[in-house]
């Protein structure tokens, strides 16, 4: 689940910005959880209690203190490091006050959908896979293997082959097996015994993709039509 939180004293702006995010997320079929806050105090009152978000629209120029401060608050008071901070703000001159609070990104007041539409497919093309691991055992050793590092696995008789930049893992394993496991979002079946790891799609044609190494697999005839279906859909995401 996404966790974002949205920090501004308008509440007419974190209600439109709310339901921008929550449309886009019902969209792509993830959930996600949207705090909304009116001051800095109680955004910080709450991340001080423990309170975590992954996303962090903040607004500037608020009454009492501002998205400036918070930002320092929350990098070197509580050295946080891991929640994005997006900055809601018209003026560019405060790029350099901006800097040290190490910002994901800005957006400008009136907010653009596609805009918060291109910040959290960026913020999921980053982070969605970064502690997200795959364990797998063979005989008595248990090993596991990030999500991101994997460019595809096939299934060769009973083993299932995990492919990454410089090796080739195996366990056994059917893929229909894996396939249903929680990380199979993040990957696309091209064929009964491959599926491919979406984020090292490099090039698609109808009959076969490209993954970031240079190798070309072929998408099965039977499975083209959902292959299609699912990059076209990641594309708009």
């Amino acid at each position: 689940m996404l966790r974002v939180a949205i920090c501004d004293d308008d509440q007419n702006f974190c209600y439109s910005l709310e339901s921008i995010i929550l449309e886009y997320m019902e969209y792509i079929d993830e959930l996600v959880d949207v705090s909304a806050y009116h001051s800095g105090e109680k955004l910080l009152r709450d991340m001080r209690n423990k309170t975590g978000y992954d996303i962090i629209f903040l607004d500037i120029e608020m009454n009492g203190i501002s998205g400036i401060d918070v930002g320092i608050a929350i990098r070197k008071e509580l050295n946080l490091f891991l929640p994005q901070i997006i900055y809601v703000t018209s003026h560019e001159s405060y790029a350099l006050q901006l800097f040290q609070n190490q910002p994901f990104g800005f957006v400008s007041k009136p907010v653009v959908a596609q805009k918060i539409r291109d910040l959290i497919k960026e913020y999921k093309r980053q982070f969605d896979n970064a502690n997200v691991y795959f364990e797998f055992s063979l005989g008595k050793t248990i090993s596991k293997i990030a999500v991101k590092d994997i460019l595809y696995v096939n299934s060769v008789t009973r083993k299932l082959m995990i492919h990454t930049d410089t090796e080739v893992f195996e366990t056994y394993k059917k893929l229909d097996d894996f396939c249903k496991l929680g990380i199979s979002k993040h990957f696309v079946r091209i064929h009964k015994s491959f599926a491919v790891n979406n984020m090292h799609i490099s090039s698609y044609h109808y009959d076969r993709i490209k993954v970031s190494n240079g190798e070309e697999l072929v998408i099965s005839r039977n499975y083209r039509k959902q292959v299609r279906a699912k990059l076209i859909k990641l594309e708009h995401q």
